[in-house]
């Protein structure tokens, strides 16, 4: 078990070597994005009073939304409130869930989170979860919503936190 307040290097070392499992014994992305959600709820554990660090975990990747199946587009639409003209913007999507909450623990039942569109900078600002997301993680809203293919070399230089929500 691990807490947050008190995550050492050889915790972090023992946490990345469970994780780097993950991907070995799984058969799909969201297998392993499972694994990894449901790992941190369950092993992130307040050492004063037991509880949970984390109400809530989520793992999203962005998909591009022609890439989505008509279920998640329908979704990304109703964001939109219109039917896209450029289908070629990416989208947010929630791979896997887990929480304290029943609803939480499936992300098909995940309401206004399965997949949000990245159709513009202006659009992403105007959720400030997401554009928070994006800064947390020290990336540029353009970064996201039009990505530089060249922009996977720099990002290995980058070092990645949780982001969040109090």
């Amino acid at each position: 078990m691990y807490d947050f307040k008190n995550f050492t290097l050889s915790d972090m070392t023992h946490c990345q070597m469970d994780l780097r499992k993950f991907g070995a014994t799984s058969k799909t992305m969201e297998e392993t994005s499972n694994k990894i959600v449901r790992y941190f709820y369950d092993n992130f554990i307040d050492s004063q009073t037991g509880e949970h660090n984390c109400v809530l975990v989520r793992l999203f990747k962005t998909y591009p939304y022609s890439d989505l199946n008509e279920r998640l587009r329908v979704l990304a639409r109703n964001i939109l409130s219109a039917e896209p003209e450029d289908k070629d913007f990416r989208c947010l999507t929630l791979m896997a869930t887990s929480g304290e909450k029943m609803e939480w623990n499936n992300r098909k039942l995940s309401s206004g989170h399965q997949a949000i569109p990245l159709q513009s900078e202006k659009f992403v600002l105007s959720f400030p979860m997401i554009s928070n997301l994006i800064k947390q993680l020290g990336l540029e809203i353009s970064q996201v919503v039009k990505p530089d293919p060249g922009m996977i070399l720099d990002l290995n230089q980058k070092t990645y936190n949780i982001f969040y929500v109090p």
